[in-house]
């Protein structure tokens, strides 16, 4: 993963100190581009003597785009020249009239705004300019892409956007600029790709790095190992999980080792082999408790309820259940406290304590209420319907009934029963 970051990064730095290129369009999906902001953000703040303004803006119209490029940079440009004033120093001057003149066509108030942000520069001769446009989202592709061209277009001798750089996004999904620049010269293209086989090709190259540190290269494994149960891998993620677990234990990282543990539990599971995967849910709780990894105790916790009530093994189950509600409660965690609630009556209903379970059931729909819990409250009242109906309580059955009807259509349960 270090590998493929800092390539991008690399080529990203590259272009912004080299003078022969106008344009470097980064081609990247949605999901790519926090990533990519992130990394120009690091290139930003890497010592690069440059001025950088980076902009998220969702595209979907020129008007609009502008309008919010427009809001976010003199947004910026007032806390900065507000932060001037402060330390006695002139503040930046006031941004142009003409960025915000409904009257001008969308290219042209945004060549204004570029135009005023280079008269921004601490040093004019050995400083540029980089203007990032990396939309998270590009609803017209089409549009997206003449815009940029009617952007970029210019003359020589005098560009009118000379000591400019410019970061553009192409979207993977939808490419429109290759075609809309094909007549534009000094642009080069860049691939953005964190697809999942990208991002498994370098973080096994990482893991077999030898120049880099053991525990980066540990770090690369554990992250493949959660990439191979994902895709289902799961011998695969076993043989790492296997690798790592001496290591973290070796060097009492209690956390990770916790977390390892867990992981093979759940591989296990897959593999249909709960009493293995029991053992080493029941492994991990001592290193998470003990590293006071609590997230991880929690994960543990919830896996160990899951696997006993699955298992039919009810009381066990129930104060797993118990325990990890509590942890919920902690955490701040209501969805995760309400499903506890709901299984831990489920086991108790199991068990023979009917009363015990319908006051759990009822807590839950109290507390689902308080928080919006609309699922969860669904499904609660579903427990209850069944439970009244069979005992033939009308009175408490028409009342459940009643609150499932005020449910939103999509959150009355999702079928389960309690046995």
């Amino acid at each position: 993963m270090r590998r493929l970051v800092q390539g991008i990064n690399e080529r990203i730095a590259g272009f912004v100190d080299q003078r022969d290129d106008l344009a470097l369009v980064p081609v990247c999906d949605d999901s790519a581009c926090p990533f990519l902001l992130k990394i120009v953000e690091e290139v930003d703040q890497g010592g690069s003597p440059h001025m950088f303004w980076m902009f998220a803006e969702a595209f979907e119209d020129e008007a609009a785009y502008v309008d919010a490029v427009a809001a976010s940079f003199e947004g910026r440009h007032a806390l900065v020249s507000d932060a001037f004033q402060k330390t006695g120093e002139p503040p930046w001057p006031p941004v142009p009239d003409a960025v915000r003149d409904p009257a001008l066509p969308p290219v042209a108030r945004l060549r204004e705004l570029i135009t005023f942000a280079r008269t921004l520069r601490a040093d004019p001769e050995e400083q540029l300019l980089v203007w990032a446009m990396v939309p998270t989202t590009i609803g017209d592709p089409e549009t997206w892409g003449r815009m940029v061209a009617d952007l970029l277009a210019h003359d020589f001798p005098s560009p009118w956007c000379h000591h400019v750089r410019f970061l553009v996004r192409e979207d993977a999904e939808a490419p429109a600029l290759g075609e809309a620049l094909a007549g534009l010269e000094r642009i080069d293209f860049a691939e953005v790709d964190f697809g999942m086989d990208k991002v498994e090709e370098a973080l096994l190259a990482d893991a077999a790095d030898e120049e880099m540190p053991l525990a980066m290269r540990m770090q690369s494994v554990l992250v493949a190992a959660g990439i191979d149960y994902a895709e289902r891998r799961y011998d695969q993620a076993l043989m790492k999980y296997v690798t790592l677990l001496p290591y973290y234990a070796g060097i009492e990282n209690h956390a990770l080792w916790a977390l390892v543990l867990n992981g093979m539990g759940e591989v296990h599971e897959k593999l249909d082999d709960p009493e293995t995967a029991r053992l080493n849910y029941e492994a991990a709780v001592t290193p998470a408790a003990e590293g006071k990894a609590y997230p991880v105790l929690q994960n543990v916790t919830l896996n160990l309820a899951n696997l006993e009530m699955a298992q039919e093994r009810w009381a066990e189950a129930a104060a797993y259940y118990d325990s990890a509600a509590l942890m919920a409660t902690a955490f701040v965690d209501p969805g995760t406290k309400l499903r506890c609630m709901e299984n831990g009556g489920v086991c108790r209903y199991a068990l023979g304590e009917r009363d015990a379970a319908v006051a759990l059931w009822e807590k839950g729909v109290t507390l689902s209420k308080g928080v919006d819990a609309h699922e969860e409250r669904g499904r609660l009242l579903a427990r209850l319907d069944e439970h009244y109906a069979r005992v033939g309580d009308r009175e408490n059955l028409k009342r459940v009934r009643a609150e499932q009807a005020e449910l939103p259509d999509d959150d009355e349960g999702n079928g389960h029963h309690a046995g």
